[in-house]
């Protein structure tokens, strides 16, 4: 796993591997025992001024993500996962009190999925590299648009991530993990599910979800033009992550009714829908009522159509990846998506090797 973020191209290709503003205390969670909850004396309402909310739309689609408030370097900033970003038109950025937030200047991190945006603010979390086993930590993220906070500790520290048992899920990206003296010691980044493996057997890794953050000393940034960026990357990183999603779900679904109908959610890729459009229409006319040979005709140049699309795509990607202007960590996450497309192009090989296995 590459560190610092693990897409959601990743994710589905490991399945697919093992396969084949309230701020109301009664909304809080806490999946470790209450004693370290009981730790802090703080919460959320005490900290909503810096605590940030993200509103992000495009033309296709809208989503929230989590960020915060805190300085460095004498200078105060918004931080986030620069993920969350790419692709969106407009962002808006609120702190959980609802104060609207105009930040300025985006920088990236090289290697790490973070960014941060300069901000003229009073108010603003101190970072920490303090970060020790055991020591109680709490993250307060964005929950579409309401503030959640779940409490753990440190049970791994490394010079990019600590990991935390905390048991925020990957939508949390981006929410500070503080200390019970309100410091932040990282930035929530992704959760991993633990797969099983004899060497794990009786460890604390065994058959478990680990949740990670990356710190925050030691970045190397880069100023961009965020529009000029977002715009040479942002629509294609989101789109290309829609395709690998949609291609994996329909892998998936394959394992069970390889001959059923494929439906897939809005906006998807067009050369994706075209695909789709195309096998529903050899599904329908040749049915169960067909002779075999002529549906697992069909059903095979349908699987030579998408692993086309998929090719395409993958190189296509690949060469995005020589381009100069990407940071370290966006020309990791495109590398992973067309790994994950031509993972995709090799499952349905074997797929079209084995038609004649298929039953109705």
């Amino acid at each position: 796993m590459r560190p610092g973020c693990l897409s959601r191209s990743y994710i589905l290709l490991l399945i697919l591997t093992a396969g084949m503003n309230g701020l109301a205390d009664a909304n809080e969670t806490s999946a470790a025992p209450s004693p370290i909850k009981e730790q802090f004396n703080y919460n959320r309402i005490d900290i909503a001024d810096r605590l940030v909310f993200l509103s992000c739309k495009s033309a296709k689609e809208s989503w929230y993500g989590s960020g915060f408030i805190a300085e460095m370097a004498g200078k105060k900033y918004i931080f986030i996962n620069q993920h969350i970003i790419l692709g969106a038109g407009k962002i808006g950025f609120t702190t959980a009190n609802g104060i609207q937030l105009r930040p300025r200047r985006v920088e990236l991190a090289e290697t790490r999925n973070i960014a941060r945006l300069e901000l003229e603010t009073d108010t603003a979390f101190q970072i920490t590299q303090s970060a020790n086993m055991d020591d109680p930590v709490a993250v307060f993220g964005n929950d579409d648009g309401e503030s959640t906070g779940f409490y753990g500790t440190i049970n791994g520290v490394g010079a990019d991530l600590i990991e935390t048992t905390a048991d925020f899920s990957s939508e949390y990206g981006g929410a500070p993990v503080l200390n019970t003296a309100g410091e932040v010691i990282g930035i929530a980044s992704h959760v991993r599910e633990s797969r099983g493996h004899a060497m794990k057997e009786g460890t604390k890794f065994e058959n478990r979800t680990r949740h990670f953050c990356q710190r925050l000393s030691g970045v190397k940034w880069r100023t961009v033009n965020w529009k000029r960026f977002n715009e040479a990357f942002g629509a294609s990183y989101r789109t290309n992550e829609k395709l690998v999603e949609d291609t994996f779900d329909i892998l998936i679904d394959w394992q069970k009714k390889p001959f059923n109908r494929v439906s897939i959610e809005e906006p998807a890729d067009r050369n994706l829908n075209t695909w789709v459009q195309s096998h529903n229409s050899a599904m329908l006319k040749y049915g169960r009522s067909a002779e075999k040979r002529k549906k697992y005709s069909a059903y095979s140049e349908s699987l030579q159509e998408l692993s086309d699309v998929c090719t395409t795509r993958s190189r296509k990607l690949y060469m995005m990846t020589e381009r100069r202007e990407l940071t370290g960590f966006l020309r990791n996450e495109i590398d992973a998506q067309a790994s994950a497309l031509e993972y995709a192009v090799k499952y349905i090989k074997r797929r079209g090797d084995t038609i004649h296995t298929f039953s109705d």
